[in-house]
């Protein structure tokens, strides 16, 4: 029978007694803490790895451990500066705020925070900066006095699509990578959760089958808690005592259904609306991509713009971009379609009833 003693271990926000595979990273972020704790200005951080690679949880037990959580405030980015800006200020306050404008909004932020130092950590701050509208949220904390700005981001080249001069001269962080996990880290790392979370045992096979998937997923500790949390699920729905390679084949199957549509319903109507041309056409060139596009929701963005929301739905996973040479002196031409582990009969049926205009 399994038998939970720590529901907690595996949610999100659940910050380990130790932090497997990540003690540079983790010392980094520590040392950086202790110059704020002694009321100095570190420069600033850039996070930067794949999903799943322990970024956020290293950053959020550093400052647990470090005793500088008063400093804190942290935000899940938004598309534009405004928005993210009225996230940090909903942090701060505990209420709604309505019927401001930015400048409005950047005076009571500064009233809030007194000029006191503060550490604001802006997770995945892709949001923010590949739409091309978070600079100017940027500029303002960058050149805020006593603040270290802590940014994290899933894509490796993020800082060179900051187009803003004058925020490349203000942000100028200090990079820290975060690798992928490996089949045997992810392992231990699914080991330590069971200890902690759990009164079974489970079978050194299935730790390792988890391991070993959660690895070819990208080496992410995210799904392979996912993972382990669903196998849990399923044990205790079915009355079986152990979760077994059965068990773990069974979650995989929901997870992964989950993390298509958790993740499309958080993609802009653009991305949506785009994501379903693909599907439905299955392969097509950028060019037709784009009419199509104009032709169905009577946006007429610019084609930098629309190439944007395309590289972030590459990134994502959900397309592959091909891009073939048309000979000396005639350009590029870029292929657009699914990626091969997405199921287009999902996708389409999860944005169909979720697109107002179609």
């Amino acid at each position: 029978m399994i038998i939970v003693k720590n529901p907690l271990v595996f949610t999100p926000s659940y910050i380990p007694q130790k932090l497997l595979f990540r003690e540079k990273e983790y010392e980094l972020l520590i040392n950086h803490l202790k110059v704020i704790k002694a009321g100095l200005t570190p420069s600033h951080l850039l996070l930067l790895g794949p999903p799943g690679t322990g970024k956020t949880v290293t950053v959020r037990k550093a400052i647990h451990d470090s005793g500088t959580k008063d400093l804190v405030i942290y935000t899940v980015c938004q598309s534009t500066s405004f928005t993210t800006l009225i996230s940090i200020l909903e942090e701060i306050t505990q209420v709604s705020v309505r019927g401001v404008s930015f400048g409005e909004a950047w005076k009571e932020f500064q009233k809030r925070t007194n000029n006191k130092p503060l550490i604001i950590i802006l997770d995945e701050i892709d949001r923010l900066i590949l739409p091309g509208k978070g600079e100017e949220l940027l500029y303002y904390l960058s050149r805020r006095d006593l603040t270290s700005i802590i940014a994290i981001s899933n894509r490796g080249n993020i800082y060179e699509n900051i187009r803003d001069p004058r925020v490349r001269s203000s942000f100028i962080p200090r990079k820290i990578m975060f690798s992928e996990y490996n089949a045997e880290e992810l392992a231990q790392i699914i080991e330590q959760r069971i200890k902690e979370g759990l009164e079974t045992e489970i079978e050194e096979r299935v730790v390792k089958f988890i391991g070993a998937l959660a690895a070819r997923a990208g080496g992410d500790a995210r799904y392979a808690i996912d993972l382990l949390k669903k196998s849990i699920e399923i044990a205790i729905r079915m009355d079986e005592q152990t979760i077994t390679i059965h068990t773990v084949e069974s979650a995989k199957k929901e997870i992964d259904e989950d993390y298509i549509v958790q993740g499309i319903l958080g993609l802009s109507e653009i991305e949506k609306t785009i994501l379903l041309i693909i599907a439905k056409a299955k392969r097509i060139t950028l060019s037709e991509t784009y009419k199509l596009f104009v032709d169905i929701s009577k946006n007429e963005i610019s084609m930098r713009r629309f190439s944007d929301h395309i590289d972030k739905l590459e990134m994502l996973g959900y397309i592959n971009v091909i891009r073939k040479g048309m000979g000396r002196e005639k350009g590029v031409r870029f292929i657009i379609e699914l990626s091969p582990n997405m199921n287009p009969e999902l996708i389409l049926k999860t944005l169909q009833e979720n697109l107002d205009h179609l």
